[in-house]
């Protein structure tokens, strides 16, 4: 008698070593994006907001893989904020610009 564990692990390899042997990367990606991309609407965001975002977060001395934690960004808030805010917004810009030149034929 198998656990569940063990039925579970031996289903999911099957289904990987299929996937894989079936489909090479490239083609895998083409087949993922023949479906249409959804659009994406990102509104415009003022500093305030950006602000109140960043003052909402819980204050803490971890940080992420950039070493930066909420409690020296909400520190640094004042100085950081205009930059931040630019950031943002070229980010959307971006975001705009990648999704309208995206074709796969």
């Amino acid at each position: 008698m198998s656990t569940v564990a063990q039925h579970i692990h031996t289903e999911n390899s099957k289904n990987l070593n299929s996937v894989v042997s079936e489909n090479n990367p490239p083609n895998y990606l083409y087949d993922v994006f023949k479906k249409p991309i959804p659009s994406i609407k990102l509104k415009f965001v003022s500093p305030k907001e950006i602000e109140d975002v960043v003052r909402s977060l819980k204050t803490k001395d971890s940080h992420s893989y950039d070493w930066i934690s909420t409690k020296i960004l909400k520190q640094s808030i004042p100085y950081i904020l205009s930059p931040l805010t630019y950031i943002y917004r070229m980010a959307q810009k971006n975001v705009y610009t990648l999704y309208s030149s995206i074709s796969l034929e």
